[in-house]
């Protein structure tokens, strides 16, 4: 943290300009000793928070690239898609050696446009029902129509993460 203090520096432009080419805090003299105590205590409190956020940063850092590896790391086909449209939002490339597609060919698209046509209704309920809190998550053997045609069965489990207010933010499968 930078705090400036000038006696000859002191109009409203010599202030403006010390804070817009680095100085966090400006002070001019004459000055209370109390206003630089509580200027100095307000800057180390900002340097303890700066602090706090480059950790939590960090963290999330660590937290994303574990998820990255355990996501994009697992032999089982995995995605993520929006839970109140099906869209596929994430897919990982396990997924699209099943399918037969490639990433940009998923992304975007619906879960139901890969699903076997005769299970496509029940799929629909099950995905709504936990779109709408229903359900935690669900299970099922259904069957994929691979770009080739072929059907793919597969045993799916979905769970439905949500935010800190219990909003529905996306599905995991």
């Amino acid at each position: 943290m930078v705090l400036q203090v000038s006696a000859s520096k002191v109009s409203m432009a010599d202030r403006v300009h010390g804070l817009e080419v680095g100085a966090d805090a400006y002070l001019t003299e004459p000055l209370e000793p109390r206003e630089l105590l509580a200027t100095t205590r307000a800057l180390l409190r900002l340097h303890d928070r700066e602090r706090e956020n480059r950790r939590l940063v960090d963290e999330l850092r660590q937290s994303e690239a574990q998820f990255r590896a355990s996501f994009e790391g697992t032999s089982a086909g995995m995605c993520q898609a929006d839970p109140f449209t099906g869209r596929l939002l994430r897919v990982n490339q396990r997924l699209c050696e099943m399918l037969g597609y490639d990433e940009a060919e998923l992304v975007g698209r619906s879960f139901s446009d890969f699903t076997h046509p005769e299970e496509r209704a029940q799929n629909l309920a099950h995905f709504l029902g936990l779109a709408r809190g229903e359900m935690t998550d669900y299970r099922a053997e259904k069957r994929y129509i691979r770009k080739n045609g072929k059907v793919l069965w597969t045993d799916v489990t979905v769970n439905l993460v949500r935010d800190a207010d219990g909003n529905p933010v996306r599905t995991l499968a």
